[in-house]
């Protein structure tokens, strides 16, 4: 089926086999011009640049005069280029389909082999050339509108930023003082179990129907309707009311975060098409800025309650000896020390419902910026006269790639991704922070945390195109087993001040290789279909919360961090297989 589109010229089969005789210049014009293909088998060529299609060809091959062909940058090989001169035919196949605007555009791409690396030079002048023949061709109004269409997409973007960071604010901050505040018979761990329950049933059965039924932005509207009845729960703590708002804010989190990667994917494809670059690497700078954004919520989060409970609540002072019932020594069940049982002191009954209260009006500040500022997407208008059918597709498609090596490789390090984020949240500022030197210094501790993770995120966008994906895995996965090791070996001393930002800020730095680099290897895993590949990272690292939370009552923190290092080290050498299999099937892919 195909799409009708403004200034169309129809190429019959035997114009078609005319420009096969030279497959570079026709795969550059359709670079230009996008294509699309008939039911009937030709091909129909968009020429915005309003000359005859002839022009826009010789423009095309002139482009392409040294006769070689561009690849895809590939994580193991970089850019690679195939001369015209080569012995074997240049076979030509399609790429993965794009989704922009709902029409799907299919373009062709030359199978090439490796031979001499591209410079950033020579793509860089390619990608300006096709800029300017355009602009040169264009009309001011095609201009102004390009730009005003750039501007709102932009600004869609910053506006869910901005409403992503007050809402984080109060979830991450109320989540680092869970299970130092709600200890009494481990409600505070119980409450954060029966959260990652919800998401894990959420993850496999709501977001599709969801996203499609109501749209991305009324998604996200009620999502967050259900972050804030999870901290007005906080007014009056009990488990009849807990546990139910954590079940619900659960069930809407799973949702919330696929709108958002829905947002974020079809906002950096259209501005991609608008801009004249990758699609990649759009969405990758938009990832980039969401997550450095979304992670300064652990800032400003842990910042609210360190301001709050270090002004209402006494701080202990410091004294320089090692308390063997905190750190790795800690245990549920066991005595503390009399210092340790006056630091987990949890704060007075006003003063949390205080700091709920400050947390809930985030959650409403992230409301009113979504439902004033943020523009609706255009498939949201066009799935809003569809009607739609309830479809268990996630739910299969996860069942179906379970008999993949490479998805059962990747689960252990997408579960401790889960677990080591659990970790620091739960028993790091339990057992290190609160019990050591209070719990009003948990913010503080945290908000270092926040920082790198914050930074590190946006860095290592750049970073893994300079580099490639390996080195920032094997950088993460040492910085953890560092840190393991350091947090097992280490005697908890109150007056080591400093140890404890360390710690907090290295652990940020690894923290944010996986947040960012592991939901790329699901979607190299399920592409296209990204609404799959995030329900499945989020599947699994919601498993890992879950493991983490519901242990948290019955083991030691020594058995924790064993436990954690295992799956790291399980994770690590699936990781490892992977980007062999990676290299084999890229070698083989270029043998042919």
């Amino acid at each position: 089926m195909s799409v009708e589109l403004p200034n169309v010229q129809h190429i019959d089969q035997t114009d078609v086999q005319e420009l096969s005789v030279n497959n570079l210049a026709r795969q550059e014009l359709i670079r230009q011009n996008g294509v699309s293909i008939e039911d009937n088998g030709s091909e129909v060529y968009q020429t915005p640049f309003g000359g005859s299609l002839q022009n826009s060809f010789e423009r095309a091959r002139s482009l392409t005069a040294d006769g070689t062909a561009v690849q895809d940058y590939c994580p193991v090989h970089g850019f690679t280029v195939r001369s015209k001169n080569s012995r074997r035919e240049q076979p030509v196949r399609l790429a993965a389909a794009t989704v922009s605007n709902s029409i799907m555009v299919t373009t062709p791409i030359v199978a090439e082999s490796r031979t001499q690396p591209v410079t950033e030079q020579e793509l860089y002048r390619q990608h300006q050339l096709r800029r300017h023949l355009w602009k040169t061709n264009a009309t001011v109004d095609q201009l102004i509108q390009r730009a005003d269409e750039k501007n709102a997409i932009m600004i869609n973007l910053i506006v869910l930023s901005v409403s992503f960071l007050f809402l984080m604010s109060a979830f991450v901050g109320l989540q680092n003082l869970q299970t130092s505040i709600n200890n009494s018979d481990h409600l505070g761990s119980f409450s954060l179990t029966f959260i990652y329950v919800g998401w894990i049933a959420s993850c496999l059965f709501t977001p599709s129907y969801l996203l499609n039924r109501v749209g991305c932005k009324k998604c996200i509207l009620i999502s967050m309707c259900m972050y804030s009845l999870y901290m007005l729960a906080h007014f009056r703590i009990a488990w009849y009311i807990l546990l139910p708002a954590s079940v619900m804010l659960g069930l809407a989190a799973a949702p919330l975060m696929a709108a958002k990667m829905t947002f974020l994917t079809e906002s950096g494809i259209r501005y991609a098409e608008l801009n004249w670059e990758s699609p990649r690497t759009v969405m990758n700078r938009f990832s980039g800025i969401f997550f450095m954004i979304v992670h300064l919520g652990q800032v400003f989060g842990n910042l609210i309650s360190h301001w709050i409970l270090g002004r209402t609540m006494t701080v202990s002072s410091r004294v320089d000896s090692v308390d063997f019932t905190c750190g790795h020594f800690y245990s549920e069940g066991y005595n503390l020390s009399s210092k340790a049982t006056v630091n987990l002191l949890p704060p007075t009954v006003n003063i949390f419902r205080s700091l709920a209260g400050t947390y809930f009006c985030c959650t409403l500040v992230a409301i009113m910026i979504v439902t004033l500022f943020l523009n609706e997407l255009r498939s949201d208008l066009l799935n809003a006269k569809i009607k739609l059918r309830y479809k268990l597709q996630v739910w299969r498609t996860t069942i179906q790639h379970l008999n993949q090596p490479r998805v059962l490789l990747l689960i252990p390090l997408t579960i401790f991704n889960g677990m080591e984020q659990a970790f620091i949240a739960g028993e790091f500022t339990k057992a290190y922070i609160g019990c050591c030197v209070g719990i009003s210094q948990i913010g503080a501790v945290m908000t270092c945390f926040g920082v790198c993770t914050a930074v590190c995120s946006f860095l290592f966008g750049p970073l893994i195109r300079l580099f490639g994906r390996m080195p920032l895995f094997m950088f993460g996965g040492v910085v953890d087993m560092l840190m393991i090791f350091t947090m097992i070996i280490w005697p908890p001393n109150p007056a080591d001040e400093a140890i404890f930002y360390v710690i907090a800020a290295t652990w940020g730095m690894a923290d944010a290789v996986w947040n960012t680099q592991i939901i790329a290897l699901w979607i190299m895993l399920f592409s296209p279909s990204l609404e799959v590949a995030y329900a499945n990272y989020r599947l699994w690292e919601s498993v890992g919360f879950l493991v983490a939370f519901a242990s948290s009552a019955y083991l030691a923190i020594e058995m924790k961090l064993y436990v954690l290092l295992i799956f790291l080290l399980a994770g690590m050498v699936g990781y490892g297989l992977i980007e062999f299999w990676i290299l084999v099937e890229v070698d083989a892919t270029f043998a042919l």
